[in-house]
């Protein structure tokens, strides 16, 4: 199951955030950019590609915030 919401990375001097939210039937939708600009975006992932994403920022060191 994807996990849809916000994550957030703040490391030296790099303050950055990945939005995950819910479209129609099996896209998400995907914004991104600094904390505290506009978003960037958006992407649209099916399923299969949201969880690989999710995984891949959590690797990166991006942290589930709301």
């Amino acid at each position: 199951m994807v996990a849809t919401g916000r994550y957030e990375m703040v490391a030296g001097t790099s303050s950055k955030f990945w939005e995950l939210k819910k479209g129609r039937k099996d896209e998400f939708i995907a914004t991104w950019g600094r904390i505290g600009n506009a978003p960037q975006g958006p992407k649209v992932y099916d399923t299969a590609k949201a969880e690989k994403v999710v995984a891949e920022k959590v690797k990166k060191g991006y942290v589930f915030v709301s």
